[in-house]
């Protein structure tokens, strides 16, 4: 009997170890740093950092989709997190202070193939809706996939730019399988995921991770983060932090973090008929628009 006990002890604890040791799947987040609360007062630098490396670090993705972020602000938060690397804005940025949108990615997790970056539109002044696209290698499992990320910061273009998106996944990525993060005003954010889940013609259409973080404010210009992807992924698991961290107002941030599983390609739903009117004069220059934007010397394009 004692035996039998010590037997059922052992396999108890084998049973525990090997639950806690499960490997996670690919994480993903998505993080808009803004530059001011809801209130309209102005977030210190430093308050904002110090909450953004506790959130990264209680988080471990392995991608993070940044926006709204300059050149000196990441090179400061990347002091802290060395097991990251930047990738982004190699074409569009020309001073410290201008924000734009780069990706972190863990290179003990990740191998970047390929990665550069374009433009959805000019409209914004002195703040153009710039994509920072990665081609990674997941090596946990070799899968190899998209991220693009971006932020969708003004409603009078956000159509034309939701498809535009669309049609530059299909140009770079063809059927692969995407991962899009984003940041989006309270009052675009379902417009916008709409239009992107649409079947458009020869476009990859994508779905909106259900964060349940819909907007709870009537301010309208609150910024809210978005993951979206095709239909290789499975949302394994979600998380969000909304919580005040020392007064700093991390609820405006809204980050989503997503931990995604590879699957079996799924069927596409119907084309969608309610096209935007745009759509053939967008595809039309699309391909002139990436020959354009391409970079000069390849070996900034990829590694």
């Amino acid at each position: 009997m004692k035996k039998y006990l010590q037997l059922l002890l052992i396999i108890f604890g084998m049973t525990a170890i090997s639950g806690c040791l499960k490997p996670h799947g690919l994480r993903v987040m998505s993080l808009f740093l803004p530059d001011h609360q809801p209130d309209g007062q102005t977030i210190s630098w430093n308050n904002l950092k110090s909450k953004t490396l506790s959130l990264i670090n209680e988080s471990t993705p392995d991608l993070i989709g940044l926006q709204n972020i300059s050149k000196s602000q990441i090179n400061s938060l990347m002091l802290d997190i060395p097991q990251y690397t930047f990738a982004g804005d190699k074409r569009f940025s020309t001073t410290h202070s201008k924000p734009f949108n780069p990706v972190l990615y863990n290179a003990n997790q990740l191998d970047v193939i390929a990665r550069s970056e374009f433009r959805l539109s000019d409209s914004i002044m002195n703040a153009p809706s710039i994509v920072s696209w990665l081609k990674l290698r997941y090596l946990k499992t070799g899968h190899i996939f998209y991220l693009f990320n971006t932020s969708f910061s003004d409603s009078s273009t956000m159509a034309s730019e939701s498809l535009a998106l669309l049609n530059h996944i299909r140009i770079i990525a063809g059927d692969a399988p995407v991962v899009v993060t984003s940041a989006l005003q309270a009052q675009t954010a379902q417009a916008v995921s709409e239009k992107l889940s649409r079947n458009y013609s020869n476009a990859i259409p994508l779905k909106e991770i259900n964060t349940s973080h819909k907007s709870s404010t009537t301010l309208e210009s609150v910024i809210s983060n978005h993951i979206f992807i095709n239909s290789y992924f499975n949302a394994a698991r979600i998380k969000k932090d909304a919580a005040p961290r020392d007064g700093v107002l991390v609820c405006n941030l809204r980050p989503v973090i997503a931990e995604l599983s590879f699957i079996e390609r799924q069927n596409k739903q119907p084309g969608d008929a309610g096209r935007l009117h745009e759509e053939s004069k967008i595809r039309a220059t699309l391909s002139h628009q990436w020959s354009q934007q391409q970079p000069s010397n390849p070996g900034d394009g990829a590694h």
